[in-house]
C-alpha cells in the first residue's frame, strides 16, 4: 500500500512570532519612530558619537597602564632596563640636535 504524499495543509502550522520594540509602549509609537528619518539619524549619531568617545577614554587608560609597566616595572629588569636605557639616551640625543 503505497503512502500518501502530505499535503500542504498538514505541512503548515501557525506560527507566533514576537516583536522586541524595545522602549516603545505600542507598536504605533515604534512605526512613528522608524518612519522618522531624522529621528533615526539623530540616535544613531548620538550612539555612534558615545561610542567612539568610550573607545577613545578606554584605549587612553589601556595606553595609560601599559606605558606605566613599561616604565616602572620592565625597566627594572636587567637585560629590558638596559634596553631602554639606550633608547632614551638614543632619543635624548637625536631631539636635541633636531632642535
Amino acid at each position: 500500500m503505497p503512502k500518501k504524499k502530505p499535503t500542504l495543509e498538514s505541512k503548515t502550522r501557525p506560527v507566533n512570532i514576537e516583536f522586541n520594540i524595545g522602549e516603545f509602549e505600542t507598536m504605533t509609537e515604534f512605526i512613528k519612530y522608524v518612519s522618522s528619518p531624522r529621528k533615526i539619524f539623530f540616535t544613531n549619531f548620538f550612539a555612534g558619537t558615545m561610542r567612539g568617545l568610550g573607545f577613545i577614554i578606554g584605549a587612553t587608560a589601556f595606553l595609560t597602564l601599559v606605558a606605566y609597566i613599561i616604565g616602572n616595572v620592565l625597566a627594572n629588569i636587567p637585560f629590558v632596563g638596559e634596553i631602554f636605557g639606550w633608547v632614551d639616551a638614543w632619543l635624548s640625543e637625536n631631539l636635541s640636535t633636531y632642535q
